[in-house]
């Protein structure tokens, strides 16, 4: 198009840059299917959320227009998945969102080979609970099932759970035993607008929020909390709520979220030092 042009307006040469650039597109076309990140059916785009953190901005950039040329649909941000993402990643820090995350081996691999490849046999380990049985392809690339149909919690994970919240509970309930302690051998009532206390379930899903975003500089401000709120991680709670529960609870402790890993939790302290 570009070299079209230019002759139509009578130019007799084009620019490098026109040149180059007319290279690339045609290289592009040439070499690589436009069907590769293309689902089964050749309708639906096989849907990619990437992490990445080890490449430069510019080859992320080039990454994306290649694999959108060749048919993906992709995404940076985790509240873009749905039940046939699949999220690349080339680190491994990355905490399971509700389905596995697979390395950008992947991606390569499906370039190299000019082709489709088995999603299955580049999943990363240390986030995947898949149930015996389950074949990733039937998710991201046939679109038989969602992840939830066969994605299992990981048991170390729901046994800390499990033991945490008996934990909280039984605070809670020595709490509200010790308020109803008899004053002038009448029972107090407890005061019915006392807060509930954190679950688990909810402490982790505001550490996930901040750890799959990386949202370690944001933490001391307003602005990360009040999204936060807005987008409902813990919907029964205000963005002040968690704000507060996080600094004075959650950051004095992080051993028992045992899916962090170490430079997380380095990462979340060091802000707070």
């Amino acid at each position: 198009v570009v070299l079209c042009r230019a002759r139509e307006c009578g130019k007799s040469e084009v620019s490098h840059q026109a040149r180059k650039m007319c290279s690339i597109i045609i290289e592009l076309m040439d070499i690589f299917p436009t069907l590769i990140f293309k689902c089964d059916d050749t309708v639906h785009s096989m849907h990619f959320i990437l992490s990445l953190k080890n490449i430069s901005q510019s080859k992320i950039n080039d990454l994306v227009k290649l694999m959108r040329h060749c048919g993906a649909q992709v995404s940076f941000d985790l509240n873009d998945a749905s039940e046939y993402s699949a999220i690349i990643v080339d680190h491994n820090d990355v905490v399971d969102f509700r389905r596995p995350a697979f390395t950008l081996s992947y991606i390569q691999e499906c370039l190299d080979r000019r082709k489709t490849q088995d999603i299955s046999n580049f999943r990363q380990e240390a986030t995947c609970h898949i149930a015996p049985g389950g074949f990733c392809m039937d998710v991201v690339y046939y679109r038989r099932q969602g992840w939830s149909t066969f994605i299992t919690e990981p048991k170390a994970m729901n046994q800390k759970a499990a033991g945490h919240e008996d934990n909280v509970n039984r605070s809670s309930s020595t709490d509200e035993e010790s308020e109803d302690k008899v004053q002038n051998g009448l029972p107090r009532k407890c005061n019915k607008r006392t807060r509930l206390p954190y679950t688990m379930k909810e402490r982790s899903k505001i550490l996930y929020y901040i750890v799959t975003r990386h949202e370690y500089n944001r933490l001391k401000g307003r602005e990360l909390w009040q999204i936060m709120e807005r987008r409902k991680v813990c919907p029964s709670r205000t963005w002040q709520s968690m704000k507060e529960h996080f600094i004075k609870k959650i950051l004095t402790d992080l051993e028992p979220y045992t899916f962090l890993t170490k430079d997380q939790k380095k990462m979340i302290r060091s802000v707070f030092k």
